[in-house]
């Protein structure tokens, strides 16, 4: 039983050593395979890493490639917009430099000008790129041509103006029409605007220093009535003394010379009745002071507004004080040729409604100037107004004097009714119905005064002529008589 029980124990020992062994066997394969399950779970984990790592790498190239795509394209959009602006065809560039200044030349400088403004205002807002600073150059090429055809273009079309036979209009309309080229000269190179504006002026200059020359010599030949019928003992010395310039000088009267109608239709007639040097110098056609003074006057003043209106238009200047500048130098030497002619033909005569009517036109030109905000001829005309005034005061004095030395005796020839009015007083009435009609609004204390002497002095004169007669009834007869012509000339009005 014993040897039983031991061989069952030896077999259960037997048994269970096996089932042990089985167990570790199948434990130590187990743990094989769990040691291959945690390399494969740590090979895994590294290669999850890596790819982790790989995509982040991806992740990183692709955004870097997204945001290199997005500069290039900029920078193509960029580049495309020089190309579009700034870039100019090889057809405006063979226009500015070889074709003619016409009004296709015109429009392709436009295009360039405005090309270089875009250029200048994109050069301010970020820096060049080497194509751009290539750019500006090649701008800067073209413009330097471009500039260079202006001055000659512009130069040569003043130069026109030497010929005396050129028409100053044409060449200054011809000018207004091209103006966008002094514009671009304006923007891009002062020089050469000053180069330009001084061979203008200097021309111009010329050009009307020699025609007002010409002009006033055509006045200085015509013969001028000078209208001394009250001054009976001074007319055989007004052929010596009343002359313009020296020259002969026809005395002449008529109805006309107190035609103040007449007289003020011919120097208002809108320049139709400008005196003309078409005219033939042998014409023996007589003209008025006033008609002489209002045509040099008028003619000159017409230049001088055409002329401030051209520069006003076609040139470009700072400020309005360097146009004024300009002009006023523009016109020196031919206002101060104006005046010494101005002075000789005033001072020449002693006719006190020529005068008067110069003073109207001047007051005229003056109002016009004014009108058209020129102010360069303020002194001139104030000159000559002073001047005006100073020969009209002149003439009274010599009308009132020469009253004084006219004798009875002459006076009286061929007068066989002593009551019938003087011929003087016809005389004096239609001098003064013509200064009155003529400054009947705005009669100043000056022409008052001068009235004034010649009322008085005929006044002095009639009673000279009254005391000779012995009668009473007769002289107030006579007096009655010529103060009631006066007074029905002047009601006649």
């Amino acid at each position: 039983m014993d040897s039983q029980e031991w061989g069952l124990k030896d077999l259960i020992s037997i048994k269970n050593t096996e089932i042990t062994n089985e167990l570790n066997s199948s434990i130590m394969s187990c743990n094989k395979t769990l040691d291959s399950i945690e390399l494969y779970l740590s090979d895994l984990q590294n290669n999850l890493e890596t790819i982790n790592n790989e995509m982040k790498s991806l992740k990183l190239r692709s955004l870097t490639i997204s945001q290199q795509l997005q500069i290039r394209k900029n920078t193509e959009q960029r580049i495309n917009d020089v190309i579009n602006d700034f870039i100019l065809s090889p057809e405006i560039i063979y226009c500015i430099s070889e074709s003619k200044i016409d009004e296709k030349w015109l429009h392709t400088l436009s295009i360039l000008n405005n090309t270089i403004d875009r250029f200048d205002i994109n050069k301010k807002k970020q820096n060049l790129w080497k194509i751009q600073e290539h750019l500006e150059k090649e701008l800067e090429k073209l413009s330097y041509i471009a500039i260079t055809r202006i001055r000659e273009f512009l130069i040569n079309k003043i130069k026109i103006l030497h010929n005396p036979y050129s028409n100053s209009r044409a060449v200054q309309q011809s000018l207004i029409k091209y103006k966008f080229l002094f514009v671009f000269l304006f923007k891009r190179q002062n020089q050469i605007v000053f180069e330009i504006k001084q061979t203008y002026q200097n021309t111009i200059q010329w050009y009307y220093i020699y025609h007002f020359e010409k002009y006033r010599t055509f006045l200085e030949k015509l013969e001028i009535n000078t209208f001394n019928t009250i001054l009976l003992n001074y007319e055989k010395t007004s052929k010596k003394n009343n002359t313009l310039l020296q020259k002969k000088i026809q005395v002449f009267s008529s109805y006309q010379e107190f035609d103040i109608n007449h007289r003020t239709r011919i120097i208002s007639g809108e320049n139709q009745n400008i005196i003309m040097t078409h005219i033939s110098n042998d014409e023996k056609k007589t003209h008025n002071l006033e008609l002489v003074f209002y045509s040099y006057n008028q003619v000159l003043v017409n230049n001088i507004v055409l002329e401030y209106l051209f520069l006003s238009e076609f040139m470009l200047f700072n400020d309005f004080q360097e146009l004024n500048d300009y002009f006023k130098n523009l016109f020196e030497n031919t206002l101060s040729d104006s005046k010494i002619f101005n002075r000789q033909l005033i001072e020449s005569s002693y006719d006190i409604i020529g005068i008067l009517l110069s003073v109207k036109t001047t007051q005229e030109l003056s109002s016009n100037l004014k009108n058209e905000k020129i102010f360069i001829l303020d002194d001139y005309i104030n000159e000559i107004s002073t001047l005006l005034w100073n020969q009209f005061q002149k003439s009274v004095d010599l009308h009132c004097e020469s009253l004084k030395q006219i004798s009875i005796k002459n006076s009286l020839v061929g007068n066989h009714n002593r009551t019938v009015p003087d011929v003087l007083t016809q005389k004096f009435g239609d001098l003064l119905n013509g200064i009155f009609i003529m400054f009947s609004k705005n009669y100043n204390k000056f022409i008052e005064t001068n009235v004034q002497k010649l009322v008085d002095s005929l006044i002095t004169y009639l009673t000279e002529v009254t005391n000779k007669m012995k009668n009473q009834k007769e002289r107030e007869l006579f007096l009655y008589n010529n103060y009631s012509l006066i007074l029905a000339i002047i009601n006649a009005s």
